[in-house]
């Protein structure tokens, strides 16, 4: 995820610089916005995972398990709507 990030801060980065010079864009702007929503929800199932398959259990990790599950259900739909959306404005 932060490679992704790397990469798209130099994208931005190319591209400010060829719309100063009057060139076309290195990467296009649904194609940037596209790699960034499903980036960041590809990141939301890697921490959801991560913290269900964990050995430990979640009571260990958290007093509350309830509000820890709560937490990444909605970090998950927080990512996954605007993603979707993106998509689906083409």
């Amino acid at each position: 995820y932060c490679a992704i990030n790397m990469v798209l801060i130099l994208v931005n980065y190319l591209n400010f610089r060829a719309d100063t010079l009057g060139m076309e864009d290195v990467v296009d702007e649904l194609t940037y916005h596209l790699l960034e929503f499903w980036a960041t929800f590809g990141f939301a199932l890697v921490e959801c995972i991560s913290l269900v398959a964990t050995p430990m259990s979640l009571i260990k990790i958290y007093r509350s398990p309830i509000v820890l599950k709560l937490i990444l259900f909605f970090n998950i739909v927080a990512s996954l709507v605007p993603a979707v959306l993106v998509t689906l404005n083409r």
